[in-house]
């Protein structure tokens, strides 16, 4: 069986931060306590926590965010919220 370096140890990626994957390998991704352990679903927290429905919508809204179909829409009104 061939042995796999770790990703740190190739060249390519020698130089390289990881952002999104940061946390990959950390913990067991089949574990909620794990993943709540290490501050997942923070925004969704927060978001019921401080904001309204509508004040969410707003900030989605407001943020630019496009969908990610391919076709790049945007994620504000759909015309089915209200």
């Amino acid at each position: 069986m061939a042995w796999n370096p770790f990703i740190e140890e190739l060249s390519f990626f020698a130089k390289q931060k990881r952002v999104v994957l940061s946390n990959c390998g950390c913990y067991d991704p089949e574990s909620i306590e794990e993943y709540i352990a290490r501050n997942g679903y923070r925004a969704y927290i927060k978001a019921i926590r401080h904001y309204t429905y509508e004040e969410v919508c707003n900030i989605i809204e407001n943020s630019g965010l496009r969908g990610r179909s391919g076709g790049g829409y945007p994620t504000g009104p759909n015309g089915s919220r209200h």
